[in-house]
């Protein structure tokens, strides 16, 4: 039974080459990064320049729902690149939103950018840090938090994992890589974002302090105020630790297990 003929439409971006990226594109010949049936990511390359190509299958009704006013995962996350390019936010350039149609379903595709370096989770899990290398991280990623606060949106999906610590010389800079759960700013959104960065590095088995933690809201609330007000961070603190137990997870579960 002949293969049913596929449609390639440009949705968002420039035609060429990413049309005729997505069209070549074999799977099998790509370094798959992470997937599940309904999203896949992979690192590939066009004329020897690496990037990262994201597909969503559109299975439900709501997700053609959505997709049909512009508010499908791809729409999302190329408006959540513009908003922080908007900003001054470092994230991956996106190139391209493609939509693949055929008789057996429709799949949408976003042409990335592909940045350099490892994810801050693995930064963390695969370095002993010395007390200044850890100030001069937790330094970072409390700016890049507090500049989208400030810009009146928070991510919530800012996690270790989608997060990449830039490889380079000079001073250390991360950049955000998904930008699907980027939202209007509100208290418990924030507390959801920074609950997001504190929780999945025990969550996955990976070296974590409870004075890193600390230390992090500490800087947090220094760029975001401008001062850290003891009362806000108690509060903060105390937020943090209700919604991670709220999602059945205890906030220090692993704080016995942590190294000297």
């Amino acid at each position: 039974m002949p293969e049913s003929p596929k449609t390639y439409t440009l949705l968002r971006g420039q035609s060429e080459p990413s049309l005729a990226i997505v069209k070549a594109f074999e799977p099998a010949r790509g370094q798959l990064l992470k997937g599940d049936a309904a999203t896949q990511v992979w690192l590939t390359t066009y004329n020897n320049a690496p990037l990262i190509l994201k597909r969503w299958h559109l299975v439900s009704w709501l997700d053609r729902f959505k997709a049909f006013f512009k508010q499908s995962r791809g729409d999302r996350h190329w408006l959540g690149a513009a908003r922080l390019h908007k900003s001054h936010i470092r994230t991956a350039a996106c190139h391209a939103l493609v939509k693949e149609s055929d008789a057996h379903g429709v799949w949408y595709w976003l042409v990335m950018e592909q940045l350099q370096g490892p994810t801050l989770l693995e930064h963390l899990t695969n370095n002993v840090l010395t007390f200044a290398q850890e100030e001069e991280l937790l330094e970072e990623l409390a700016a890049i938090t507090a500049q989208q606060v400030h810009a009146g949106f928070v991510n919530r999906d800012q996690k270790p994992s989608n997060l990449i610590l830039l490889q380079g010389e000079g001073p250390l800079h991360l950049a955000v890589i998904d930008t699907v759960g980027l939202v209007g700013y509100t208290s418990a959104r924030e507390v959801r974002m920074i609950a997001s960065l504190v929780f999945e590095a025990p969550g996955l088995k990976s070296a974590h302090r409870r004075a890193r933690s600390y230390r992090f809201l500490t800087k947090y609330l220094q760029k975001r105020d401008g001062a850290v007000h003891r009362a806000a961070l108690h509060t903060l603190w105390q937020q943090i630790d209700r919604f991670c137990q709220e999602i059945g997870y205890r906030f220090w579960e692993r704080v016995e297990k942590e190294k000297s």
